[in-house]
């Protein structure tokens, strides 16, 4: 036999280029090669195959023996001297009895007998390390062909020291694969694994091309390249030279050619047919392909699979393929008109019997065939827009051609209901008409109530006109036939009826009208009935019953977003009238995730001023924050041309401006919430707009106009049936006039605050700011003083300031103690900071200090001199401990009078401590309370935003003035090992969410606190090997090596160095 000759080129190993990107995740899988017998890397052309393998085999400095096969290898004998040359070029004296054997045997030798011989050949070499023999483009050799054979039975004998890599562009279909992956004796490198990540990208194109792009830029990219090398390396060169994203994108068209040639023209014409067929289906299920394109497809399909055709199988199971092959696969399929239709519409069927509408409308469509999406899409309508997918249901409606929504003039009605869930009103009134003008013609009254009712509607969701939507509802009762009226119809419009009078503030006609509707359909309408209850200040009950709807819809949400009736909406708004602000803001935030995920732009502004209610309560925001949440939801109203949202935003406005003091603004705005709700009609809403009015002149100090303006509210929310808002009003006029010691307009007012708040349960009031009481509660104790003082409701009034904790007290300063410990020292009398002058001797500060730190007990008067005035002897300690406790009491409360008891500081004997039930507020225990909390939470989502917000209050030492101070250390030692924990647990959570900043800035944090603490260490390194920066990781460990050797002359633990082993050879 002949010896043919063997180019150099198809045994010579590729050189790795110059740069390439090394993969943390692809080199991990790829190492594994070491520890089996057999590899098998496949995936379509452009995927890196080649230079992925021989990169790593060059790293590692392996012993490689490269053979690039070709068409001429399909001979047995050809190819077996290439792989023998490729061998010999490493280990020179390999196969010379092979290959005499082969010379002088005059008939071919069976594949399996050559493979043995082959193995016994490389057995006699006793080689002492690996050698890696790489068969390179095998998907040139056909199934079961003499080569494919000898490969296979290789592969299924493989010698010691003798590694097998084969690269294919096909899969590798031999039945024993699986068995040997199975026993571990096979590597299968995939398409997944060589297909680039987002990360990966990003890698590749700054450190070769010196190429970013915005994170938009990168969602474009990948939606088109899809992580295939070749396409990423073609449109990094084009940016390196200067051309834009949106160009280079255009320019990817290019590489389609590039797969008509490489990959189309090599298949045989079924699969091709099947293909073609396929760019029908974007994303597909087998059943699809099967219900498609029969049981043949579904063979195909797996053919195509095993070719690696650019096809790949989401975690759905559902198929797709690459974008750029779909697209050339789109283009073949143009060019057969027949074959077109023919697909399209089997598609359109098969997805109407599978229940996806948008796909089947869409085939049908391409198909253009228009009359049967018109017939398809009247059947489908009231279904989808019941399961919420008005976007398929509008896309489609608009898109048919107007002859056939004529003759199907129901479509009319639903391309008008969407638009009014979609706030588009106008459009929303001219599609109510003309339907409306097409039921009259057909003589459908029926339709002609649906469309006065959408039209009524209309008027109720935008919240103006309530009087022309009062019209059209009696107009669709009188022209509803006999038939209707005990069917849904009829109760449906008398809760719409229902709904405008409760928004006028009329409960009388609102209950009435809900009774009707009652009687002919028990059903509750928690959203109206839970305003009724709250406009007539049932708090309690309307959150109960919202509470239930909100657990319910947690379970199945209603697809439809329904304006300002949403169930979180509402439960924000009587959250904020209940003080409950922090149920009030989850809510709000909930309406707004709502409101943006189904395109409601009111639910979306009404949540953002349902937020600035709940931060005006909470007084954690800045007043600038507060009022750009409102304005961001008055532009949006505005935009929308809403009455209800404008007037409730200008009401929040007025209060921020009042609590601010600015009242020129308060009451610039407080007039335009009036006129507003003057036009709609709503007394109620006006009434809460006056008392804001009232509430902006009381915190001004003009109690002559506020006490005017809540009596006028007194009366207005009494004809409401508001007793929620009579108490509220009657309590500020309390406040008043015992500010201004106007005992004859005291005492009524404060008896009926006080009748209606023990029948109403509204005691709540003097526990916790609301919307619309005073920010500080405790401005309202000394009223219930002197109330007690004056025999108004004696018992109730003595039952209330038991439970508050201030019985037998005769004095209160009237304000919330407010105490900053974390990073420095500072109070607050109510709104008023303390200066430092005020405590007029620094002993006085420091005795207030020692009392906070030990406010859980009682000091003698001779611990507290042992303490502060252990050098001074006895006489002159007493002397100053008296001053100092004179300063501190001064300074707490200087509008006390004489000789009155003391609050804040109470005596007991000889003993001295702080009072715990003067309703003050503290730094240390909000920050102990929610770390503790976070600790204890099971979910890491609330243990985090429990940490976050606890961690938040640590500002930094405790009490750092009296840092050398022995009473002082415990605590702060304390304190700061509860940070770094709750610092540490939180850094933890965000890794495990893959949240690599919050892990940066919370071990950050701790270091600042403890430059020793090993773990926020290792936590950084780990962060920043994740974000592909191994350097900066490599530098924290080496700053954690100093420091441990600098402070405790230790080396780092055995789990850091485990950490940094990890980031050196990953």
């Amino acid at each position: 036999m002949k010896t043919p000759q063997v180019s150099i080129t198809k045994i010579t190993p590729p050189t790795p280029k110059p740069y390439v990107l090394r993969r943390p995740t692809l080199a991990k899988k790829l190492r594994l090669m070491d520890h089996v017998p057999f590899c098998v890397v496949h995936a379509a052309t452009g995927y890196g195959k080649t230079m992925a393998v021989a990169t790593f085999l060059h790293d590692a400095a392996r012993e490689t023996c490269w053979y690039f096969l070709s068409e001429v290898d399909l001979e047995l004998s050809a190819f077996l001297y290439g792989l023998m040359e490729s061998v010999r070029r490493v280990l020179p004296h390999f196969g010379e009895s092979l290959m005499q054997k082969l010379t002088e045997e005059t008939e071919a030798l069976e594949p399996h007998r050559l493979a043995e011989l082959f193995v016994r050949e490389w057995m006699q070499l006793q080689a002492h390390s690996d050698y890696f023999v790489v068969l390179d483009g095998f998907q040139f050799i056909p199934k079961d062909s003499p080569v494919d054979v000898f490969v296979r039975k290789l592969a299924g004998q493989l010698p010691h020291r003798f590694k097998l890599v084969v690269l294919s562009r096909t899969r590798l279909t031999w039945t024993e694969m699986e068995l040997w992956k199975t026993r571990g004796d096979c590597l299968e490198v995939d398409t997944a694994d060589l297909t680039f990540s987002r990360d990966d990208s990003e890698a590749f194109f700054q450190d070769e091309y010196d190429v970013w792009l915005s994170d938009e830029e990168w969602s474009r990219v990948e939606q088109v390249s899809r992580g295939w090398v070749l396409s990423l390396r073609f449109l990094g060169d084009k940016m390196a030279m200067g051309t834009s994203v949106s160009e280079s994108l255009r320019d990817l068209s290019r590489l389609v050619h590039l797969l008509d040639a490489e990959v189309w023209s090599q298949l045989d014409g079924s699969l091709q047919t099947f293909l073609m067929k396929c760019a029908v289906l974007e994303q597909f299920e087998e059943e699809d392909c099967r219900q498609v394109l029969g049981n043949e497809g579904v063979k195909n399909l797996r053919e195509a699979h095993d070719g690696n055709l650019f096809i790949s199988v989401d975690a759905q199971g559902r198929h797709f393929f690459h974008p750029l092959f779909h697209r050339l696969l789109a283009s073949k399929l143009a060019s057969h008109s027949d074959l077109y239709l023919e697909v399209n519409e089997a598609a359109a069927l098969w997805y109407r019997r599978k229940g996806e509408d948008g796909k089947a409308f869409e085939h049908l469509q391409l198909a253009a065939k228009w009359d049967v999406l018109g017939e398809w899409l009247y059947q489908a309508s009231e279904r989808l827009l019941m399961d919420g997918k008005l976007d398929v249901l509008y896309h489609w409606i608009t898109l048919l051609p107007d002859t056939i929504k004529e003759e199907k003039h129901w479509l009319w009605f639903y391309q008008a209901e969407v638009e009014r869930y979609r706030c588009h009103y106008v459009n929303a009134f001219g599609s109510y008409q003309h339907f409306i003008d097409l039921s009259q013609t057909k003589h459908d009254l029926i339709g002609q109530c649906r469309g006065l009712e959408g039209m009524a509607r209309v008027h109720l969701d935008s919240v103006q006109g309530g009087d022309r939507a009062e019209t059209l509802l009696k107009q669709a009762i009188e022209l509803l036939p006999p038939a209707e009226q005990g069917q849904e119809t009829a109760p449906r419009l008398y809760r719409v009826l229902a709904e405008i009078y409760t928004n006028r503030g009329d409960a009388k006609q609102a209950a009435e009208w809900y009774g009707k509707s009652q009687e002919l359909e028990q059903l509750t309408e928690v959203e109206l009935e839970s305003r009724l209850l709250f406009r007539t200040g049932r708090l309690q009950s309307s959150i109960q019953l919202l509470e239930n709807k909100s657990l319910d819809e947690r379970k199945k949400h209603p697809k439809l977003t329904r304006s300002y009736r949403e169930t979180s909406l509402l439960l924000s708004f009587v959250y904020a009238l209940n003080g409950d602000w922090e149920r009030g803001w989850q809510a709000a935030e909930t309406a707004i995730e709502l409101g943006r995920a189904a395109n409601s732009p009111f639910v979306e502004a009404n949540g953002y001023v349902r937020k600035a209610h709940a931060a005006l309560i909470s007084q954690q925001l800045p007043a600038e924050e507060i009022r750009l949440l409102y304005e961001k939801g008055l532009r949006m109203m505005e935009e929308l041309q809403s009455t209800r949202g404008k007037s409730e935003t200008l009401l929040g406005l007025t209060l921020l401006y009042g609590r601010e003091k600015a009242l020129d603004l308060a009451l610039q705005y407080g007039e335009r919430g009036k006129q507003e709700t003057d036009a709609m009609r709503d007394d109620w809403l006006n009434s809460l707009v006056r008392m804001a009015i009232g509430i902006a002149y009381a915190t001004y100090g003009k109690d002559r106009e506020a006490q005017e303006v809540f009596a006028d509210c007194v009366e207005r929310l009494s004809k409401c049936g508001d007793s929620y808002g009579v108490v509220t009003s009657q309590l500020w006029i309390s406040y008043l006039a015992y500010r201004n010691k106007e005992w004859d307009k005291f005492v009524p007012a404060m008896t009926q605050a006080l009748s209606l708040m023990q029948s109403g349960e509204y005691h709540f009031l003097l526990r916790r700011p609301t919307m619309l009481t005073p920010q500080d509660v405790q401005q309202l104790m000394p009223v219930l003083i002197e109330a007690e003082r004056r025999q108004v409701s004696p018992d109730y009034v003595s039952q209330l300031l038991n439970d508050l904790g201030l019985q037998n007290v005769t004095f209160h300063p009237g304000y919330t103690l407010r105490i900053q410990t974390l990073g420095q020292f500072r109070v607050w009398l109510g709104e008023n900071e303390l200066s430092e002058k005020a405590w007029q001797r620094g002993t006085a500060k420091l005795l207030f200090q020692l009392l906070l730190t030990k406010r859980q007990h009682l000091l003698a008067r001779e611990e507290i001199m042992n303490r502060l005035w252990a050098d001074s002897d006895e006489e002159s300690a007493i002397r100053d401990f008296k001053v100092a406790l004179n300063a501190l009491n001064k300074a707490l409360e200087p509008n006390r009078a004489a000789r009155a008891e003391t609050f804040f500081i109470q005596r007991h004997g000889s003993s001295y401590g702080f009072n715990l039930a003067s309703g003050y507020h503290i730094d240390v225990e909000e920050f102990e309370k929610l770390v503790t909390l976070g600790f204890a939470e099971a979910d890491p989502v609330q243990a985090a935003i429990l940490l976050e917000k606890g961690l938040g209050y640590y500002q930094g030492d405790y009490l750092p003035e009296c840092r050398y101070d022995d009473w002082c250390v415990e605590e702060r030692e304390r304190l700061q090992a509860l940070f770094l924990r709750g610092a540490e647990r939180l850094a933890k959570i965000r890794l495990e969410e893959n949240r690599l900043e919050g892990v940066i800035r919370w071990c950050e944090a701790i270091l600042k606190v403890d430059d020793c603490w090993e773990e926020a260490y290792r936590l950084l390194m780990t962060a920043y090997y994740r974000l592909n920066n191994r350097k900066q990781a490599i530098r924290w460990y080496e700053k954690c090596v100093a420091k441990l050797q600098e402070q405790l002359g230790v080396a780092p633990m055995l789990a850091t160095q485990e950490t940094y082993q990890k980031i050196m050879t990953q």
